[in-house]
């Protein structure tokens, strides 16, 4: 994952968690999308990874639980492939949402 092009993303979860009411928690799915979800919605038995549970965070927050999330794996930052960015609709996998980068 390259740092340049997850920082444009950071800002997109920033934006997207600006407008929450209350924590949601950031999940790598096994395509490599970083989601969004409700802090009681569990999705490790789908094999995503998790990355942090955040409140209102900044980018600086939203940048370090996802690098954490990714050293905890054994996964680094310059290796991996390039992580996009979906808005979850909690508890329906089929009404998973793109979040526009434009």
């Amino acid at each position: 994952m390259e740092l340049s092009t997850l920082e444009c993303r950071i800002e997109a979860i920033v934006a997207e968690l600006a407008g929450c009411n209350g924590y949601r928690t950031i999940w790598l799915d096994t395509e490599g999308t970083l989601r969004l979800s409700e802090p009681e919605e569990e999705f490790e038995p789908l094999g995503w990874s998790y990355m942090a549970t955040l409140m209102h965070p900044d980018s600086k927050a939203v940048s370090k639980a996802v690098e954490e999330g990714l050293r905890c794996q054994g996964e680094s930052l310059a290796i991996q492939p390039v992580v996009s960015w979906k808005s979850t609709v909690v508890g329906i996998e089929s009404a998973l949402v793109p979040l526009s980068l434009s």
